[in-house]
């Protein structure tokens, strides 16, 4: 056997182990999908990658993507309620409670409003101190 004919007969080993290796991932990854649907666990990318031990590249990858987008849609179809499904004992939301709601939002939007002007003005008095700190005299006498 000569190097060359070694050498490529080595290279096609490796080969054949990556292209298995690749093929055990890809399964693993489908098997991983269909084992959360089964359990209702949400189905994201970062999720499938991390049950099934692969990287995120791969989920991404041509072939894999498909699957995880259509396990998200058939998840998505069944988490959407149907107006005939609706538990009865399940709040709604009601226009007054949208509403007390929009007002607690609003009083905690000017209270972090108020919040930011008095750090704001806190911040202009410590630079302002800052620049006119130093006396002139020291200054010229540092310089000197």
């Amino acid at each position: 056997m000569t190097t060359s004919t070694a050498h490529e007969a080595r290279t096609a080993r490796l080969r054949a182990a990556r292209t298995k290796d690749s093929a055990e991932k890809r399964q693993r990854v489908l098997t991983t999908i269909e084992a959360m649907e089964s359990t209702g666990s949400p189905i994201t990318f970062t999720a499938v990658a991390a049950a099934a031990d692969v990287s995120r590249w791969l989920v991404y990858s041509e072939g894999v993507r498909e699957q995880v987008e259509a396990a998200r849609r058939r998840q998505d179809d069944q988490a959407t309620p149907r107006p005939s499904s609706l538990h009865p004992d399940k709040q709604r939301r009601t226009p007054a409670s949208l509403r007390t709601d929009l007002a607690v939002a609003r009083e905690e939007i000017r209270r972090l409003r108020a919040e930011v002007d008095r750090l704001t003005q806190r911040l202009r008095l410590q630079l302002g101190a800052e620049i006119e700190g130093p006396d002139r005299a020291q200054l010229i006498e540092r310089v000197a």
